[in-house]
């Protein structure tokens, strides 16, 4: 019995590409949008989404069969920022990553949450809103957050530490965890 690819063909990508629909689209910018933060404006999010598109449609970034079209293009552009802000030191170029120019040891906390691990929580957060489940702290940062909100504005928002940001970060992911039915 023959093996199901794991990854789209070059034209299966661009064809999948075509067809993404308003919603996917509106997702992958605001992905485009939460990476570009973490690079402090030294990328636009939409040369960060087309170069994402440009490296799908070129066959160099493949597309998983198990992936959606924002979630694909996400990780596409976390790849791309990565690349460009190692191409960019090594140029010598004077911008600096929220990571590599945090004033504390508590803002280095938030700088490195990985937003991987929040595309689920950003897809469920309607639910998650209208729920009882949440307390104010809660509902502030995921409203926040779906705002398109950069960490530290989430923090002077909700009147927060960067500890409790991530303590309520990790409390909402186990919130759409139990929600969802999955046990990892």
């Amino acid at each position: 019995m023959p093996k199901t690819p794991t990854h789209y063909t070059r034209a299966e990508a661009e064809q999948k590409l075509r067809e993404l629909s308003n919603d996917e689209i509106d997702k992958a910018t605001f992905y485009s949008e939460q990476v570009a933060a973490l690079s402090r404006g030294a990328y636009d999010p939409r040369d960060l989404l087309n170069e994402a598109c440009v490296r799908t449609l070129d066959g160099s970034r493949r597309w998983k069969r198990s992936l959606r079209g924002p979630e694909h293009l996400f990780g596409v552009m976390r790849s791309v920022q990565n690349s460009w802000l190692k191409r960019d030191k090594r140029a010598g170029v004077g911008h600096k990553r929220l990571v590599d120019s945090v004033e504390s040891d508590e803002e280095a906390v938030v700088a490195e949450w990985p937003l991987e691990q929040m595309v689920e929580l950003h897809e469920q957060a309607e639910s998650l809103l209208a729920s009882r489940k949440l307390d104010l702290v809660e509902k502030c940062v995921l409203s926040g957050f779906v705002e398109g909100l950069d960490p530290k504005a989430i923090l002077e928002s909700c009147r927060i530490t960067a500890n409790r940001y991530v303590d309520t970060l990790l409390s909402l992911s186990t919130k759409l965890s139990s929600d969802t039915g999955d046990k990892s």
